[in-house]
């Protein structure tokens, strides 16, 4: 499947299991969505993703859909939240950019999206959390942008 899909205006939607490829098609004819945010992994990925692969991918998007890659990782440290990343900003920046590099191998590694993702959204899926810890938040999400901008970039997203 070919990486760019860029930014784009038109309307789509997220489900947390994707649905099949004749699913797909068939909500395909006559519905007003083009794309499909689908969630590609991370340590608080609830759903399993049975049909989530480089041939569904690659079939959904002959289909006609695009996609927004879904990455749901460590939430903030002052949240309830099984696995958080850490209050210290060093550390928090690291560990942004630590998910960021995850994301983007699982993204042209195992889905094997092409052009190593040149120019394909890259979302972390990032719950609310209180002003207490908004530095470490800044920062996680800092490190994450700041590794989705290395060649080959991506556009990342929150």
């Amino acid at each position: 499947m070919p990486g760019g899909s860029g930014i784009s205006e038109s309307k789509g939607f997220d489900s947390c299991q994707d649905p099949t490829a004749s699913q797909m098609q068939a909500f395909w004819n006559g519905t007003p969505y083009w794309w499909l945010g689908t969630y590609i992994g991370g340590v608080l990925m609830l759903c399993s993703q049975p049909n989530l692969s480089a041939s569904w991918l690659n079939t959904v998007n002959g289909q006609g859909w695009g996609f927004e890659f879904i990455w749901v990782g460590p939430q903030p440290p002052c949240t309830g939240y099984r696995v958080r990343f850490s209050n210290d900003p060093t550390t928090a920046y690291n560990q942004g950019k630590q998910e960021a590099a995850n994301a983007w191998n699982m993204l042209t590694g195992t889905l094997g999206v092409t052009n190593g993702a040149l120019d394909t959204a890259l979302v972390y899926d990032l719950e609310s959390a209180p002003s207490s810890c908004q530095t470490a938040t800044n920062k996680f999400i800092s490190g994450w942008d700041y590794q989705l901008h290395l060649t080959p970039a991506q556009k990342a997203g929150v």
